[in-house]
């Protein structure tokens, strides 16, 4: 079987008018046809997302099996085929207890979801002027053995941690989640430009929503936020929402990171994809109104975003390259995560991917194709 675009992007390489072909559920070459007015107008791999703390109603803080098992189908819907369900700063036992309750839902895991690919624990060690919407109480001083707590209870799934690096003790944890093979994620921090370089320099490779529960970026006091954009070796994720980071911001991440250093994120919660209501982020009640989640203290908590609608946002605010799409949704995120997996939309890999059409002067999700069935958009 095969299908062809106008455009065909892995996150290594372009086809102008190419053909994916594929037998059962793996790709077996991608080819370079004669142009049609019968093709596709953009393929792209289908979509992974670092940070879901909920998503349609459900709330991973309190979720069932079966309800995260339904979120995953969801996600689905809207071109995520990867994604790290995200737990928010909690006591320490109830971390323990939401990562073994939803890590057994992964042993079964239904076909037609987007895949969880372990757990991201923002938290708990966070710093507490800026902590966002992760309740006070909830947060903790870096301690090695609750950390060693919450990684046996994800039972090797755990693969981000989002901690305050300039916090005492925060570097022992750095370097015991490395030895887990865990990617630590700078975040909800103050931390000066040498604060966040040290964290670097014990093995943090990843912020987590850049510019978002940080300090400004200010000329003689980069901070944090300068930090991650100067220094090549700390990848940005990046939330497209059009609220939590302006236009302009994005169009200076990419240009300071390029492509190969960005991934984004919705860092969806509960009421993502459900409209304007009120809704849950752990304890913490969430309204929503035009789209722009609050919490009764009026932080942003979290977001709407769904990841198709992320992207094409991405892609109009900053005019980037398919091939920089295909990065920036899904290979960026995979290479993070695990180096050895083969090369997506390349022969070999999984013939799952997302076709878009063109919208203006962005695109619109179209259909997916994953697990060897044809899924439409949830937009269409």
């Amino acid at each position: 079987m095969d299908v062809s675009a106008k455009t065909l992007a892995t996150p290594d390489r372009i086809l102008c008018s190419g053909k994916i072909t594929w037998k059962g559920e793996k790709i077996q070459e991608l080819t370079p046809v004669e142009p049609s007015p019968h093709q596709e107008d953009l393929i792209l791999p289908g979509m992974i997302d670092l940070q879901v703390n909920g998503f349609g109603g459900i709330d991973l803080m309190s979720a069932s099996e079966e309800e995260f098992k339904d979120l995953g189908k969801r996600l689905l819907k809207h071109g995520v085929m990867g994604f790290l369900p995200t737990l928010i700063s909690a006591p320490i036992d109830f971390l323990c207890e939401r990562l073994q309750t939803l890590g057994r839902a992964f042993e079964n895991w239904p076909e037609e979801a987007a895949r969880p690919l372990g757990f991201h624990v923002e938290g708990p060690f966070l710093n507490p002027q800026r902590r966002g919407t992760h309740p006070i109480g909830s947060l903790s001083s870096p301690d090695p053995g609750s950390l060693r707590e919450i990684l046996a209870a994800g039972q090797g799934r755990v693969r981000v941690l989002t901690l305050a690096p300039e916090l005492p003790g925060a570097l022992e944890l750095v370097a015991i989640a490395r030895e887990e093979g865990v990617q630590v994620s700078m975040g909800h921090s103050a931390a000066s430009f040498e604060e966040a370089e040290r964290g670097a320099d014990a093995g943090i490779r990843l912020a987590t929503h850049l510019g978002n529960a940080m300090p400004e970026l200010r000329q003689r006091a980069p901070g944090i936020v300068g930090f991650c954009l100067s220094d090549p070796r700390i990848t940005v994720t990046l939330i497209p929402d059009g609220i939590h980071l302006a236009p302009g911001f994005l169009r200076l991440a990419l240009a300071a990171k390029g492509a190969d250093g960005i991934i984004l994120i919705t860092d969806a919660m509960a009421g993502a994809g459900m409209g304007d209501g009120s809704f849950q982020l752990g304890p913490v009640s969430v309204q929503i109104q035009k789209g722009v989640c609050r919490n009764s203290e009026g932080a942003l908590a979290g977001s709407a975003l769904e990841m198709d609608k992320g992207l094409a946002l991405f892609s109009r605010q900053t005019t980037a390259s398919p091939l920089a799409l295909a990065k920036v949704s899904a290979g960026n995120a995979l290479r993070l995560l695990d180096p050895s997996y083969p090369p997506l939309l390349e022969p070999g890999s999984p013939a799952d991917f997302c076709v878009w059409k063109k919208a203006g002067e962005t695109f619109q999700l179209q259909k997916m194709r994953n697990k060897g069935r044809w899924m439409e958009s949830k937009g269409n």
